[in-house]
């Protein structure tokens, strides 16, 4: 695994992001999702939901927002500083009445059963590489473009990685701007490729 060299910075809450010649995807097959995402709505928040709809204050109209989702993937894969950079992640975005969140689903890494059959187990840094999706995803919450007050539940439903290409910081990076492209934000303080590291830049 290539690690990363000097000079990287990265700040889970308070750090800011950039894209390179990287590839993006999105698909619209949100449905494949929605059981996940129901699964890890917190209850506090569907009482509140449930409660609103009774009582009437919540209108048509922000119930319909609360209820909109997009999934966006955004793929890593770029060589730099001798170095190969690897990681995929798909977000499934919401928009929310409630405070902006980021979630992982426990079903991140199934895809490595599918391909190792189903006695496979996570790699030893799969937690790190959880750590990075979940990290890069609130690093691009806290560094919207735009400032429309929209609140966003975003879940994490896939990392996909390598053994030998993939780190946390490329987990991070790719999780980032897939919350981007999902949201459908430009993005401010934009994380980079420098050389063997990927900086995310600090502060406004």
């Amino acid at each position: 695994m290539c690690a990363t060299g000097r000079g990287a910075v990265f700040r889970c809450r308070d750090g800011r992001p950039g894209t390179t010649g990287t590839t993006s995807e999105s698909s619209p097959e949100v449905d494949d999702f929605r059981e996940d995402i129901a699964a890890y709505k917190p209850s506090e928040r569907v009482q509140q939901e449930q409660s609103a709809e009774r009582t009437g204050l919540m209108t048509a109209t922000s119930l319909q927002a609360s209820q909109e989702m997009n999934l966006a993937t955004f793929k890593l894969a770029k060589a730099s500083g001798g170095c190969f950079h690897f990681a995929e992640v798909s977000v499934v975005v919401e928009t929310t009445e409630a405070p902006s969140s980021v979630i992982l689903s426990p079903k991140v890494f199934a895809w490595l059963k599918d391909e190792y059959g189903p006695d496979a187990w996570d790699w030893s840094v799969c937690d790190e590489f959880r750590e990075g999706a979940k990290c890069g995803a609130e690093f691009a919450l806290h560094n919207r473009k735009s400032n429309n007050g929209k609140h966003w539940r975003i879940v994490v439903v896939r990392i996909q990685a390598t053994p030998a290409d993939t780190t946390r910081d490329s987990v991070a990076f790719a999780a980032c701007f897939a919350v981007w492209k999902g949201i459908d934000d430009e993005g401010s303080n934009l994380p980079y490729l420098d050389g063997r590291s990927i900086v995310f830049p600090q502060g406004q």
